[in-house]
């Protein structure tokens, strides 16, 4: 009942010592009473005394009872919101130990295909905000202490998971000693006569290979679970700083395609690089026990595959467009010829230990023991501990100088990651003396449920909506104010802004003026804070401010989405903007209305949709200040007139709510409007300011337009018009996306069926294909034999003592020079052969369906998605395609939307910053980074299950092999013994390098699958018919003609 109760009270705080310490409490209490109750059994057969037995057998029978329900999870008496945590939070140590919590996704993946919206949520543990929290807060503390690196930070922030792997890999090292030692034991045990001393000594190695075997399943699925556990938290808490970094970033720094490249291969390197990193001490462990173990068997001959191994691993316009891009792909081919070279030497001499120090160590003991006479000392029991130790020295020096390799990749990327998170951040030069209130929403209130969706078409423009001027202080007079000021991007370079001296009165139209070029855009950047101050001050009184530029910038999603932005749904509010800024009637238009998509930067928008939008976005935020950069400029007169009128005029929608707007334009027509206008001359100085009766009064810049006097009698309809197309939302989207030819769905990228890997095939050539497959499959039957040969070695030894030496060492060692040249053979075919042919074959498809898609096609297609296709995709192709070993998931479909966003806000700075929009977004990068994590984590855990499931299998041969060689003893050779129980040692790894470069090799083969998709699926601008050349002399004229042309909003 007391356990009862604590579960109740939820995971925090008694989950935790429930499931670890009492689990482990019971088992390790178990494990002591077993042997105890055993003893018992033995020592009181019968009698009074067989009591004590009973009474203790029965106390072990209830301990277990009490373990498989404390263990049992208990999500049904758990109170909210505990019952929703993911299974893994509520699994106890055997569920854990098993990975039986993944079983009820795996039954979900039975019956149909998985999203993402199917995995499991991840635990409170890896959310990306906590990660981020944590990883920033030990680099501020590094900072005030004097600094340190990324990767001290990330070691410091994260330790305790990073600590947690250390157990079980030391465990996995003593098991993995444990194996030639009962290969050992089991292979005199063999040649023992049948006794019941024996059969007790038979049993006791029934025991021990399952204690050993079952007990490698379990040690190696928890230290990879808990390492990759490890690697996801820095990934989470490294791609959350990277993005936090970009926003602060002066818009001349910032580079998107820099710190994308930071977010995906850098990061990518760094999972690499630790997924290795704790084998570098403990493989060092295994290598140490094993020169020891292989000492005891060989003696000095034990220093010559040693001595190998450390000196091998030392040694460690469209056809214009086309024809250059491609260009540059050949030279990167031809550059990264080299280094594929020297993978083909890596991998060579990866082998060369494996495969010549038995034969070097094999021929130093012969030669030994023949000096000294004693030619019948190479022996079965001899030959196959040596081999298994061999193997155990073998496999961890590979593993020692790949791990080391590899965590120097990442070290590399710390670096510059670090000098990233080190750039100069941009700093605001502006002094902002108050914050004064305004109706601008909470930055986190794009997080709330929409609601109150459906709008009434019979609300009028007399509709009043709240004031911002209402709360200002009357000693407030000026919204910025600017002393002498001097602005340019350069502070080494001439200001392009000089001796400014401004005042920007509160409320009101205050209009920038003058002629292209003299700078009208980089003031109101200036207002902004985003161009540097170089001498004088820059005041600002209101710190709301919303920003439309010229070149509009919005972000993937609905036309909705773009509007309401980070603010909160307000129908009324909402409707009246669509009107206001024009957009009522291309809604009605538009097949889907406001909840159309417009793709990445509006590629599905017209010029003059793209602008209003970005106005309408600037509009429903409300702010006190709205900052517009002739953002009439590609609108025809009319619907400028409406928008003016609509938003500016005396009853005009801005006005309604006392916004203070500033608006920049080259045309001087609505300067009779403007409450104040400032002037400036194409060297970038302020030659008039003041109001327009005023300077049209001096006869200066304003006044030699002869305006006349504004027209307020301009008559605006009702608004909001009735008609607005306006869809019912039932909750916010992350994004929302319409499946067109190129895009990524859930299905897609799912390797597997025949037709690709022929597709793959005819890419490279068949002649190279038949070649590595031969090459390979000959080098695998040469280190394969010599397994069964040293049998037949050491049998003919045993009967004719250093007789035929000489004959069986020259054709161990002839199996081993033949399975190298194989090797290398094999290994160049796929490397220097077929990489570089799918690379360039693969590159050039890709390139030539992308320039020939219309422009419908970048319109409905994230940019993410294609990107992808060029990043990601060809990278597997190139490199972990052809050798499938690198143990990672690309999940591209959830790292698309990830890049998209990531890509837009870098290249949005200036509003983001302007409408105070950084933490907001930062919440949705986190969010984004949290659903490409599930995939990200969730495999490497399925991996870990099937890893650990082909280890119980591989337990079971090597219990059952033992069972057998127990009750068939002396009827079964020494020697096939030990041909069998050494295959079992190489079958465990085998199996498992077969399964996992398998299932990478299906993963990968996801990227030619996407490919082939890509280039099928997307359709081109060039007909069939249009296949003649044109003539030199075209065109004749610049005339442009159409015929029965017929054209739609999508």
């Amino acid at each position: 009942m007391a356990r009862i109760k604590r579960h109740k009270s939820g995971p925090d705080g008694s989950m935790g010592p429930s499931i670890s310490e009492t689990n482990g409490r019971l088992s390790c209490c178990e494990r002591c009473i077993d042997p105890k109750t055993r003893t018992l059994w033995l020592r009181h057969p019968e009698g009074i005394n067989q009591v004590i037995a009973i009474i203790t057998s029965v106390g072990a029978g209830l301990k277990v009872l009490l373990l498989i329900l404390e263990a049992t999870e208990k999500r049904y008496i758990l109170r909210h919101p505990y019952q929703n945590y993911p299974p893994e939070a509520l699994a106890g140590i055997y569920n854990r130990s098993f990975f039986w919590w993944l079983n009820s996704l795996f039954r979900r993946g039975f019956s149909k295909v998985l999203g993402v919206d199917d995995l499991f949520a991840l635990d409170k543990q890896l959310e990306s905000k906590r990660l981020h929290r944590i990883l920033k807060g030990v680099v501020a503390k590094d900072k005030e202490n004097g600094g340190s690196s990324l990767l001290s930070a990330c070691l410091k922030a994260f330790k305790w998971p990073i600590l947690a792997v250390i157990p079980p890999r030391i465990m996995l090292a003593a098991l993995n000693i444990c194996q030639p030692l009962l290969l050992e034991r089991s292979l005199s045990f063999s040649e023992q006569p049948k006794s019941t001393s024996t059969d007790n000594i038979g049993y006791g190695l029934i025991g021990a290979y399952i204690l050993v075997y079952v007990g490698l399943g379990v040690t190696m699925g928890q230290y990879q679970h808990l390492t990759y556990r490890s690697i996801t938290m820095v990934r989470g808490g490294v791609v959350s700083m990277i993005y936090e970094k970009a926003c602060t970033l002066s818009t001349k720094d910032a580079d998107p395609a820099s710190s994308v490249t930071l977010m995906s291969a850098d990061i990518e390197r760094i999972v690499q690089g630790w997924q290795t990193m704790h084998d570098i001490w403990g493989n060092a462990l295994e290598i140490g026990l094993a020169i020891y173990l292989l000492e005891r068997q060989l003696g000095l001959s034990c220093v010559v595959p040693v001595g190998v191994a450390i000196g091998i691993k030392m040694l460690g316009l469209q056809s214009a467009l086309l024809k250059s891009v491609h260009g540059l792909r050949l030279d990167e081919l031809s550059i990264s010829r080299k280094f594929r070279k020297l993978l083909v030497w890596n991998m060579a001499l990866a082998w060369l230990t494996r495969i010549f120090a038995p034969i070097f160590a094999f021929g130093a003991f012969v030669g030994i023991s023949h000096d000294r006479g004693n030619d019948a000392a190479l022996t079965t029991s001899v030959v196959y501990t040596s081999l298994s130790l061999f193997s155990l020295l073998s496999d961890p020096l590979l593993s020692l100088v790949m791990a080391l390799m590899n965590f120097a990749g990442s070290v590399g990327s710390f670096k510059r990651l670090e000098e990233f998170l080190e750039q100069k951040e941009h700093i605001d030069p502006r002094n902002k003396s108050t914050g004064l209130p305004s109706y601008a929403l909470d930055d986190k209130s794009h997080l709330a449920l929409i609601k109150d969706t459906e709008v009434s078409t019979t609300e009028s423009r007399s509709t009043s909506f709240p004031s911002s001027k209402e709360s200002l202080p009357s000693s407030v007079r000026d919204v910025v104010t600017i002393q002498n000021g001097a602005f340019g991007w350069d502070t080494t370079k001439e200001p392009l802004l000089k001796n400014l001296t401004i005042s920007i009165p509160q409320g009101g139209l205050t209009l920038l003026i003058g002629p292209s070029g003299c700078g009208k855009s980089t003031l109101l950047k200036a207002f902004l804070g985003e161009v540097p101050c170089l001498q004088g001050n820059i005041q600002l009184s209101l710190d709301s401010l919303s920003f439309c530029e010229q070149t509009p910038w919005h972000m993937n999603g609905t036309i909705r989405d773009c509007i309401v932005a980070m603010s909160a749904f307000d129908s009324q509010w909402y409707k009246s903007v669509i009107y206001a800024c024009a957009l009522a009637e291309d809604f009605e238009q538009l097949p889907r209305g406001d909840q159309t998509v417009i793709g990445s930067k509006g590629v599905a928008l017209s010029g003059g949709q793209s602008q209003r939008i970005a106005l309408a976005r600037a509009v429903y935020s409300r702010k006190s200040v709205i900052i517009l950069d002739d953002v009439f400029s590609s609108l025809d007169a009319t619907t400028e007139d409406h928008i003016f009128h609509h938003l500016i005029g005396n009853h005009g929608l801005l006005r309604s709510i006392d916004s203070t707007i500033i608006f920049a334009s080259s045309s001087v027509k609505r300067a009779p409007y403007a409450d104040h206008i400032v002037v400036l001359d194409k060297n970038g100085h302020v030659v008039e300011q003041g109001s327009f009766k005023a300077l049209d009064a001096t006869g200066g810049y304003v006044s030699s337009f002869a305006l006349g006097l504004p027209d307020w009698g301009y008559k605006a309809d009702s608004f909001p018009a009735s008609g607005v197309q306006v869809e019912t939302i039932e909750k916010p989207k992350i994004a929302s996306t319409e499946t067109e030819p190129g895009a990524e769905t859930e299905t897609q990228g799912k390797g597997g069926d025949l037709s690709i890997y022929l597709y793959y095939v005819k890419a490279i050539g068949w002649i190279p294909t038949i070649v590595f497959i031969v090459a390979i499959a000959s080098f695998v039957f040469c280190i394969s034999f010599p397994s069964i040969w040293v049998n037949w070695w050491a049998s003919s030894n045993e009967a004719e003592p250093g007789k035929h030496t000489g004959y069986y060492l020259g054709i161990y060692a002839m199996l081993g020079v033949i399975g190298m040249l194989c090797l290398m053979v094999g290994c160049w075919q796929m490397v220097i052969t077929m990489v570089p042919r799918s690379g360039e074959v693969f590159h050039r498809k890709l390139l030539t369906t992308v320039l020939s898609a219309p422009m419908l096609f970048f319109s409905k297609t994230d940019s993410g998605a294609i990107l992808n296709r060029f990043s990601q995709d060809l990278q597997l192709i190139d490199m972990e395609l052809p050798i499938a070993a690198i143990n990672t998931f690309a999940n591209l479909e959830e790292k698309a939307p990830l890049f998209s966003h990531f890509t837009d806000c870098l290249s949005g700075l200036v509003t983001l910053r302007a409408f105070g929009w950084q933490q907001a977004l930062q919440e949705k990068n986190d969010m984004l980074l949290d659903r490409s994590q599930r995939p990200f984590y969730l495999l490497y855990a399925i991996q870990r299950w099937l890893t650990l499931s082909l280890d119980m299998v591989v337990a079971g041969i090597a219990v059952l092999l033992i069972v057998l060689v127990v009750v068939l003893r002396g009827s079964i050779s020494a020697g096939y013994v030990g041909v069998a129980l050494l295959n079992v040692i190489q079958f465990s790894q085998s199996i498992k390098l077969l399964i996992t470069f398998w299932t990478n090799l299906e993963t990968h083969i996801g990227s030619i699958h996407r490919v082939r998709t890509f280039t099928e699926d997307v359709p081109s601008e060039d007909l069939p018919t249009e296949n003649r050349e044109i003539p030199p002399e075209w065109p004749s004229n610049g005339e442009i003609e159409f015929k029965s042309v017929s054209a739609e909003y999508r």
